[in-house]
């Protein structure tokens, strides 16, 4: 089980152990290195996971969750995201004890 980032893991099937958040682009596992994790298909965490510590199964990937944010030209920026996360495709989660 990887709790921390896995980023040099990409392209592969992994099981990653850390926290249940959620985000405005979904939900999400958060390492102990604070790293996140993004679980594809999964908008929000159910009740009985948020905040609990779970172990995610899939095949992880780099992928582009929101647009980049734009500055109009009185300065303002749009909500965004620039680059891509970390997300498990295909994946099945389970709580940890």
């Amino acid at each position: 089980m990887i709790e921390t980032n896995p980023k040099h893991l990409v392209g592969q099937s992994i099981t990653v152990a850390g926290l249940a958040e959620n985000a405005h682009q979904g939900a999400l596992v958060t390492l102990s290195d604070g790293s996140e994790v993004y679980v594809v298909g999964l908008r929000r965490w159910d009740k009985a996971l948020l905040g609990k510590r779970v172990k995610v199964t899939g095949f992880l990937q780099r992928t582009k969750l929101a647009p980049d944010p734009d500055v109009n030209e009185k300065g303002e920026v749009s909500h965004g995201m620039y680059g891509s996360s970390l997300t498990l495709e295909e994946a099945s989660w389970e709580a940890l004890a």
